[in-house]
């Protein structure tokens, strides 16, 4: 029987690096996303108990909000909630539900392992995403802190900006392959257009 214990788990698109001109996309590993789920009615109760126990409210959705140590609360629909924070290892929903003490009425679901994340940072960051999804991202309507689900290239995405420059992009792990293959194309061909300028 064969010995699976040195199994190590590793990063959905083995932790990809790589720099387009001033464009530099990389994969987030030890990033942990959790579900947060709970009765609508019971929203503003959640919410206090969130702001009471890491600094941070529920936010609205399309919007985030930062907790002190650096969480940061994903608005995506009315009753459920995404916690995106720094965690090795597994069980991120244990250790979020210790951090919150009280977790009454609350739904933890650990998702980190089914997710792939990927930081763009950059110059040229809205011209390659614009290549890629039907969103506006003008900085006057996606602003800083603001999240949507789109689609790029059939391909379901979860964004968030961070910065003028800066976006974290989070997909399925299922479809990560084809999700880093339309970035690197459309990455690619905007640093080619712009070396020529």
């Amino acid at each position: 029987m064969p010995d699976h214990t040195d199994l190590q788990a590793r990063p959905a698109l083995y932790g990809l690096k790589k720099q387009y001109g001033s464009l530099l996309v990389e994969e987030i590993t030890e990033t942990a996303l959790v579900t947060l789920a709970h009765a609508r009615e019971n929203r503003d109760a959640v919410s206090a108990t969130l702001s009471s126990a890491i600094g941070a409210a529920l936010p609205d959705i399309g919007h985030s909000s930062v907790a002190d140590d650096g969480l940061t609360l994903l608005g995506l629909q009315q009753d459920q909630t995404w916690c995106v924070f720094t965690h090795p290892g597994g069980s991120a929903d244990r250790a979020l539900a210790a951090r919150l003490g009280e977790t009454s009425g609350l739904y933890l679901t650990d998702q980190s392992d089914g997710w792939c994340v990927l930081s763009l940072t950059g110059d040229s960051v809205l011209a390659v995403l614009e290549r890629l999804c039907s969103l506006d991202l003008h900085e006057g309507e996606f602003k800083v802190g603001h999240v949507a689900r789109t689609a790029m290239e059939h391909t379901s995405v979860i964004m968030l900006r961070l910065g003028h420059s800066h976006f974290q992009l989070m997909s399925p792990r299922s479809s990560a392959g084809s999700f880093a293959h339309a970035i690197d194309n459309a990455a690619t061909h905007v640093h080619k257009e712009r070396l020529i300028e």
